[in-house]
C-alpha cells in the first residue's frame, strides 16, 4: 500500500475514535449523540446534558491528540527506517505497520489519560456515592472483551520470539525492530488493562440515582474506547513483527505460513472473539449488570434506584459520603 494511503488510514482509524465530537473537536453531532442515548435505553434529563457531553469530549479529544501525535511519530520513525534501512524486495515496506503501530499506541496514551485523568468525573462536585459491595472490571466490560486483550498481549511477543527462531537471517536491525514492536504491543496492552482494574474500582460521584447511572454508562464507554486501542497495538505490534520477517525479506516458506497464521489469528482474536457481544446490546451492558432491578426507574429519571445490585447501603439503593 502507498506510503499517503497508510497515513490516510491512520487519520480514519483517529476519527472513529470521536463520532459525537467529530473527531474529538467540540462541533458535537447532536445526531449521533441521540442515537448512543437511544442505544444505552437511559433517559437523559436536561441538566445532565451538558456534562454527559463535556465528558464524552474530554474523552474522544484527548484519544484523538494520543492518535495525532503517534501518527506523528510513526512517520518519522517510517522515514528514518526507509532512509536507513536496506530497500524492500518487490516494492514491499513495513513503513505502513509502523504507522498504525505508533497511532495505536498513541490511541492507547490518550485513552488512558482521558480515563484515569481528572475530567474523567462526571459531576466532581458531588457527593461520593457509597455501594454495598466494589464494582468490577466485568460490571463494565464483558468478559469475552477482556479475553480478546489478554490473547493480543500474549501473541505479539509469541509471534516475536517465533520470527526470532524461524528466521535466523535477519539483520540486527530487523530483530531490535521485531522486539520492539513486539515489546510496545506487550506493554501498551498491560497498561491497559491496569488502568481499566484503577478506573472500575474508583470511587464514583452522583447526587442521584440517574446521574449515578449514567455514571456508570460513561464510565464504560470510557473503559471500552481504551481496551479497543489496546486490541489495535496488539494487532498492529503482531502484524510489524509479522511484515517484517515474512514478508520485508523474504523468511522462509515455513517461517513465513507460521507467522501469518499468527498475524491472522492476532486479528481474529482481537476483534471476533467479542464480535456476538459487541453485535448485541453492548452500549446498555453496565446497566444490565449494575442496575438489574432499578433500571426502569433510571430511565424515568426518577431519584431512586432499588434493587440496584451493587448498591444497596441506602434506602433507594445508594448512600452519599
Amino acid at each position: 500500500m502507498d506510503f499517503a494511503l497508510w497515513i490516510a488510514l491512520a487519520v480514519v482509524v483517529i476519527a472513529s475514535c470521536g463520532p459525537i465530537t467529530n473527531g474529538g473537536t467540540r462541533r458535537v453531532n447532536d445526531k449521533a449523540l441521540a442515537r448512543h442515548v437511544t442505544k444505552i435505553g437511559l433517559a437523559l434529563p436536561p441538566e445532565l446534558r451538558q456534562p454527559v457531553i463535556s465528558r464524552i469530549t474530554h474523552r474522544e479529544r484527548l484519544t484523538a491528540w494520543g492518535g495525532v501525535g503517534g501518527l506523528v511519530v510513526g512517520v518519522a520513525v517510517a522515514i528514518v527506517l526507509g532512509r536507513v534501512g536496506p530497500p524492500a524486495p518487490n516494492g514491499s515496506d513495513p513503513a505502513g505497520f509502523m504507522i498504525m503501530m505508533a497511532t495505536s499506541v498513541g490511541l492507547s496514551v490518550g485513552a488512558v489519560a482521558a480515563a484515569a485523568g481528572p475530567g474523567a468525573a462526571l459531576n466532581p462536585g458531588a457527593p461520593r456515592m457509597a455501594r454495598g459491595q466494589e464494582t468490577l472490571l466485568v460490571d463494565y466490560l464483558h468478559r469475552s472483551e477482556l479475553v480478546a486483550l489478554v490473547i493480543g498481549m500474549v501473541l505479539a511477543p509469541v509471534t516475536a520470539v517465533a520470527a526470532l527462531l524461524l528466521a535466523p537471517g535477519m539483520t540486527g536491525g530487523q530483530r531490535i525492530l521485531v522486539v520492539v514492536a513486539a515489546g510496545l504491543a506487550t506493554i501498551a496492552g498491560a497498561v491497559v488493562l491496569l488502568v481499566l482494574r484503577h478506573v472500575a474500582r474508583r470511587p464514583q460521584r452522583a447526587r442521584s440515582a440517574i446521574e449515578l447511572a449514567w455514571d456508570d454508562v460513561m464510565r464504560a464507554g470510557g473503559m471500552r474506547q481504551l481496551l479497543v486501542t489496546g486490541l489495535l497495538s496488539g494487532v498492529a505490534g503482531t502484524w510489524v513483527v509479522v511484515f517484517t520477517t515474512a514478508l520485508f525479506h523474504e523468511a522462509p516458506v515455513p517461517a513465513t505460513v507460521v507467522l501469518l497464521a499468527l498475524g491472522v489469528l492476532s486479528a481474529v482474536a482481537a476483534f471476533g472473539v467479542p464480535l456476538p457481544f459487541w453485535v448485541g446490546r453492548l452500549h446498555s451492558y453496565p446497566l444490565r449488570r449494575l442496575w438489574p432491578t432499578g433500571l426502569d426507574g433510571a430511565r424515568r429519571g426518577s431519584t431512586g434506584a432499588d434493587g440496584a445490585r451493587r448498591g444497596s447501603t441506602g434506602v433507594d439503593g445508594v448512600a452519599s459520603c
